[in-house]
């Protein structure tokens, strides 16, 4: 199983300097600038269909009422939204947060974050996903300047290890969640080299997933616009909201994933959780 883990919505943003928001609202009012809300609902989305698959690969009867409910609350949008909001609030200074609302709250900065938005919805459609793989392998193998640009962005914020190391986390946090559940027999041990053995496709998965990503959403910037967006990516507000948002999806993903695996565990084995 691969539940898809973080593409990185949301970044980085450009220099600015800003007054302070009072404390108490920093972290609200940069996930409403962020959009997460948006996000969140898309992962919500891309969750419904995962956990369709996982029923259908491994619940030949259906997982009935116990598994939807269970998927209602795994994916709940408002414990998903405070999950993100409270990482921005413990990972991130006043002036770490204030950095990126002073991008982000700009027509440049929301039409980046709709545009991020907009290629990620569209990359739930299994055919757009292919064409969009499709161009990046076409433009690794010609060369493009945007290509160049894309591939600075994703070293700046360190987007492929972060991306597979999430990856592999969540995959842990599934087998974890059916072993507990007791429909395997697996130690630690047998999880932890599973899914280590998994890392080499999951990587080049990663990649082409992303790239295909990072260029349809970025293909209406300019190269001006593009530059500022790397260049924000290397100062301490750029790679504090990077940290902060990868820290964040980890912590959702990781709940939601072994939630994830005790409850086709429990449903396999016709237990309660």
């Amino acid at each position: 199983m691969n539940l898809r883990a973080l593409a990185a919505p949301v970044l980085a943003g450009a220099f600015a300097a800003v007054m302070a928001l009072p404390a108490w609202a920093d972290a609200a009012r940069l996930a409403e600038v962020l959009k997460l809300g948006e996000v969140v609902d898309i992962l919500h989305d891309e969750g419904m269909v995962y956990a369709d698959t996982i029923e259908a690969d491994m619940l030949p009867n259906g997982g009935g009422a116990f598994w939807t409910q269970t998927i209602a609350r795994l994916y709940d949008r408002g414990a998903m939204t405070r999950a993100l909001t409270d990482t921005l609030e413990s990972d991130m200074s006043d002036a770490q947060i204030a950095d990126s609302i002073a991008f982000f709250d700009t027509d440049q900065g929301q039409s980046i974050l709709s545009f991020e938005n907009a290629a990620r919805a569209a990359m739930s459609d299994p055919e757009i996903e292919q064409i969009a793989r499709a161009a990046y392998a076409d433009l690794r193998a010609d060369g493009d300047d945007r290509l160049d640009q894309i591939d600075r962005f994703v070293e700046a914020n360190d987007l492929i290890e972060r991306n597979v190391a999430g990856a592999l986390s969540s995959q842990y946090q599934f087998f974890r969640g059916l072993a507990d559940g007791g429909a395997f027999n697996m130690t630690d041990e047998d999880i932890l080299a599973d899914v280590y053995g998994q890392e080499p496709e999951i990587r080049t998965d990663t990649e082409e997933w992303l790239f295909g990503f990072l260029l349809m959403a970025y293909q209406p910037l300019s190269d001006e616009a593009m530059e500022a967006y790397i260049a924000f990516s290397g100062t301490d507000g750029g790679k504090a909201l990077n940290a902060a948002l990868f820290e964040g999806f980890e912590r959702m993903y990781r709940d939601i994933s072994f939630g994830l695996g005790l409850a086709a565990s429990r449903a396999m084995t016709g237990s309660d959780l």
